[in-house]
């Protein structure tokens, strides 16, 4: 840790950023000892501020004695503060320049410091303002990128979380203080009293661990960052999916097998959750490195990617090249070009027994999307004249128009539905018959929809998320394991106040330090001793 956590200089920093010019920002300063040492900085004596009421001042600078802004100021003593220290809060304009000017007002005078990542967060934990699964909490709050990873963050600061940790240390301080108590007072109590409470507190305690055993154990893979991600061959039109989705041309689209060398990445807002959409390099054998280094990352990225996508281009695909992804288990597989007149005939023809999915797409992309923006054609580009007679176009084209899809899940054609259930079975007939089911126009709602009901499906029982936390519940469910005789083993006291010893340091790496005076509180609290 750097050394400066361990020094006493009063810290200061922007809380509210400086990426960019805001209406209002807010200046922190903690650990000072007197409010008097301000007296320079302001035109209001500071001497006379009643804690946690805003006053209107000017800051001037020491150096000049010119008014650098006029701001609201607010007073926090150690006791009421978030820090445990005394804390002064300056809000001042937004402006870059201007907050960087205040900031480096203080430290000028070498009477305070700017604070590390972090620092502030720290002098809380210090001071016992927070124990060390709030600070997680806090940081899984602040960097959340979905619903979940928010509340999770905030239930482990003050919330259902927090509660659940504090009742299990509550109740494994109850066992404890019973053993105690059996050992201890004996006597006074009985010995057969004293072992029905002990087992009585062992088998409440058990219970309470059990259900967040549950949830330590469950797969959170993709849910802290979620991706979407696309493959499939090249030109096979994985860029105008995704430039569709998005609304702009963010990925290049050409005719030129392989444009995409390295993935292109854009976030994504659905149902409260962000996903980070990828458009990985085509599949193929490599001309060259870097090329196929950029291959290898596509394998990686679908891989590892909470919802994956496979796009097939039906008129043009390899098998030996998808054979690289063949035994992955895809979410939706697009078919493209289906504005290709030749299209149904090659989509026939595909062996789709072989790949193993959930959902299957059908369509194609116009030369503007959906938002009006030009993101290239995946198909042939019927504005440069059909070879079909002019006049069968007048009278409508016979297949579906361009930026239309036929969906097939695996619930049929209703969309809205609130799931989109499970696994179709992998036929290759299926695709004969798969014009016979509703048009629908834009393929926004179907990825939104997979996405949606696949996350809500892996968070529906509230796992853990920070692996430290899964990592030390599973700790303390191991020494339960090899422990489980010695715990019910009340003839030998001595092997369970070992074995309890044991838990005990495992749940203080969860949510503190259990401490002699804590079981001693807890014996007073719950037993009436003495009387």
């Amino acid at each position: 840790m750097h050394q400066y956590f361990f020094d006493s200089l009063p810290i200061i920093a922007c809380s509210t950023g400086l990426t960019s010019n805001t209406a209002i920002a807010m200046i922190r300063i903690s650990g000072f000892s007197s409010l008097s040492l301000f007296n320079k900085f302001f035109s209001k004596d500071l001497n006379q501020l009643k804690p946690r009421f805003s006053y209107l001042t000017y800051l001037r600078d020491t150096t000049s004695n010119s008014r650098l802004d006029q701001v609201l100021i607010t007073y926090f003593p150690d006791h009421n503060s978030f820090t445990g220290e005394n804390v002064l809060e300056i809000s001042c304009h937004g402006n870059l320049l201007n907050v960087r000017n205040i900031i480096h007002c203080f430290i000028s005078t070498g009477e305070f410091r700017e604070a590390l990542p972090g620092e502030f967060t720290y002098r809380a934990l210090k001071n016992k303002k927070m124990t060390l699964s709030q600070v997680e909490g806090l940081d899984l709050l602040l960097n959340a990128r979905s619903s979940l990873s928010l509340k999770q963050g905030m239930d482990l600061m003050s919330g259902e979380l927090n509660e659940r940790y504090l009742k299990l240390y509550h109740s494994f301080l109850h066992l404890k203080s019973s053993l105690e108590l059996l050992i201890d007072f004996s006597e006074d109590i009985g010995e057969e009293e004293g072992r029905k409470l002990y087992l009585k507190a062992l088998e409440s305690f058990k219970s309470q661990f059990e259900s967040l055993h549950k949830r330590a154990n469950q797969n959170i893979t993709g849910l802290l960052n979620p991706e979407i991600a696309l493959v499939g061959e090249t030109n096979a039109g994985k860029s105008s999916f995704f430039n569709s989705y998005i609304g702009h041309q963010r990925s290049i689209v050409s005719s030129v097998a392989g444009t995409t060398r390295d993935y292109v990445s854009e976030k994504v807002m659905i149902d409260g959750t962000e996903f980070s959409l990828i458009d990985t390099a085509g599949i193929r054998d490599a001309f060259d490195t870097i090329e196929s280094i950029g291959i290898e990352r596509s394998i990686e990225i679908i891989n590892r990617a909470f919802v994956k996508v496979l796009v097939i281009n039906p008129l043009k695909f390899d098998l030996a090249d998808l054979q690289k992804i063949v035994h992955i288990q895809f979410d939706l597989i697009v078919f493209t070009h289906m504005d290709d007149p030749q299209f149904r005939k090659h989509l026939g023809q595909f062996p789709l027994e072989k790949f193993h999915f959930s959902h299957v797409l059908l369509g194609s992309f116009s030369s503007k999307n959906s938002h009006g923006n030009k993101s290239g054609s995946i198909g042939p580009n019927l504005n440069t004249g059909p070879i079909e007679p002019v006049e069968s176009v007048k009278s409508g084209p016979i297949e579906p128009p361009l930026h239309s899809f036929y969906y097939l899940g695996p619930i049929g054609p209703k969309i809205e539905s609130d799931s989109l259930g499970g696994p179709i079975e992998p036929d290759s007939e299926i695709l004969k018959d798969i014009f016979n089911f509703p048009l629908i126009h834009g393929f926004e709602n179907v990825l939104n929809s997979i996405a949606s009901d696949k996350f809500k499906s892996a968070a529906g029982d509230s796992p853990l998320l920070l692996s430290r936390h899964r990592e030390v519940v599973n700790k303390i469910s191991l020494t339960m394991v090899q422990n489980e005789e010695n715990l019910n083993n009340i003839n030998d006291i001595a092997i369970c106040d070992s074995s309890l010893m044991q838990i005990g340091a495992h749940i203080s790496e969860l949510i503190g330090v259990v401490s002699p005076d804590d079981i001693l509180n807890s014996i007073f609290s719950n037993f009436c001793i003495g009387k």
